[in-house]
């Protein structure tokens, strides 16, 4: 069977976290005063599993979840849509399953405050890597403020997922997501190894030539196709049919994860072999995620 690393993982709600976390309660609702389909409210309105109320975990035992994660051969799951107190909990229970993305906000956290919480997750909790999302600061990953946050992860080896897609909330800018952020990162920083998160859509081929011009950039690739019964592999050109076939041949093997997110895994998981080279593995031999509807 092929082995896989699930890049967003919808888990179940345990003991360790019954309460929404922000990035859960905030995708489906408007702000106060606006229309209900405002700012992040209209992820409500594009995706049915993001409307107000909508759960978007599954409602099964987590111990359960475990166990049909590993009969499908996903080596390792990282958590979706959680807190870093649930990630954390999840580490500690299942230090063997899950890998830990340490979601640091600079709004949250000012100065180097969150440098702190980020070297005290992943000292003490086992976290594997840094997570940023222009989407919820506001603000593009490139911005100087987030530069002590890759200083220090970095400094501490673990790779940093970068929000780098268009975003759907229609109180700011929908390129905050935009591939060139990454570019000047990467310059910034060479040794710093960077995942690309939702493939870059609707700039793919942009973000596969980042891929191409720097050796330290993995790009998950967003696309739904196969499932499990190995059934239409996905390839670049599934991804985005725009893309030439030069440039999907030319890609790095190994460095594309289908990005999908519907919360049932047993309905169909998107497989690229090959991941053993993948920042956040070197073992497992693919990607899987559930298809976005």
């Amino acid at each position: 069977m092929v082995r896989i690393i699930d890049m967003e993982c919808s888990v179940p709600r345990g003991a360790e976290g019954d309460a929404p976390s922000d990035s859960a309660t905030t995708a489906g609702s408007g702000n106060a005063g606006q229309p209900a389909a405002y700012g992040m409210g209209n992820y409500g309105r594009i995706f049915r599993s993001r409307r107000e109320g909508a759960d978007h975990r599954p409602g099964i035992d987590l111990d359960a979840y475990v166990d049909m994660l590993a009969k499908l051969g996903i080596v390792r799951s990282v958590p979706f849509g959680v807190t870093n107190e649930e990630t954390a909990a999840l580490l500690h229970r299942y230090p063997d399953r899950f890998l830990g993305l340490a979601r640091i906000s600079i709004n949250a956290f000012k100065g180097m405050s969150g440098v702190r919480e980020l070297e005290r997750l992943v000292r003490d909790e086992g976290f594997h890597a840094l997570g940023v999302s222009a989407l919820v600061d506001c603000i593009p990953a490139s911005d100087r403020r987030y530069y002590p946050l890759y200083t220090k992860a970095a400094e501490l080896g673990i790779p940093v997922r970068i929000y780098s897609s268009m975003n759907y909330a229609n109180d700011r800018p929908y390129d905050l997501g935009h591939p060139r952020h990454l570019d000047q990162i990467a310059m910034d920083f060479p040794e710093l190894k960077i995942i690309g998160g939702l493939g870059g859509w609707p700039w793919v081929n942009e973000m596969v030539a980042l891929v191409r011009r720097h050796p330290n950039h993995a790009h998950p690739g967003q696309g739904a196709r196969g499932d499990v019964r190995g059934a239409g592999r996905p390839t670049l050109r599934d991804v985005d049919p725009g893309i030439s076939q030069p440039a999907a041949q030319r890609h790095r093997q190994g460095e594309v994860a289908l990005q999908e997110r519907r919360p049932r895994v047993r309905t169909g998981l998107g497989l690229v072999p090959g991941g053993e080279s993948h920042p956040l593995g070197r073992e497992p031999k693919g990607f899987a995620h559930r298809p976005t509807r």
